[in-house]
This record gives C-alpha cells, structure tokens and sequence, in this order.
C-alpha cells in the first residue's frame, strides 16, 4: 500500500495532477482490497490454529491500517490535489492515524 501511495504522491506534484490521479487512485484502492482480503485470510487461519493475543494485536492493527487507508480513497478521491497531497503525506508519515476530514 505504501508503493501506491508513493506512487500517487507522485503523480500528485506533477504539474497537472489530474491527468493521473484516477488511475493511481484505483492502483491505491486496489491495494486496500488486497490487504484486507489478507486480513480476512489471516484472521480465519488465527481462528482455526485457536488464535493468540500476538496475531489478535497484529490483525487489529492490519484491521485498523486497512480502514484508514479506505477511508482515504474515499474522501479524497473527489478532492483538489493540495487536499489530496497534505493529507497522504499525512498518512504515510504515520499509516495507523487517519488523516484529518478537510
């Protein structure tokens, strides 16, 4: 996730960010499904070994991580680049805090 989110800062300090900002938001959301479906799988694996407090820990955070990253796409997708670079800066210095809503 962090590669397209890398990735669409990119494209979002060229000088006409828009001409690439839908596909590399799609590559970003793509991503989150990916990650979470990996949630998903590790959480039934958890579920059928009898689980552990440190694989509970580390899904909740993967979980956590997940949601925030979604919520980003969502919100920001429909916002103007400065929006949309300040708050995945913002994200990507610390991916287990949503970024402030504009």
């Amino acid at each position: 996730m962090e590669q397209a989110g890398a990735q669409l800062r990119k494209q979002l300090c060229q000088p006409h960010p828009d001409t690439f900002t839908a596909a590399d938001f799609d590559r970003l959301e793509t991503a989150t499904f990916e990650l979470e479906r990996r949630v998903l799988a590790a959480c039934q694996a958890a579920a059928r070994s009898g689980g552990s407090a440190c694989f509970d820990t580390e899904i909740a955070r993967l979980r956590r991580r997940t949601s925030v990253w979604q919520g980003y796409v969502e919100i920001h997708r429909a916002a103007d680049p400065a929006t949309r670079l300040r708050q995945l800066d913002s994200l990507l210095r610390d991916p287990s805090q949503p970024p402030p809503i504009p």
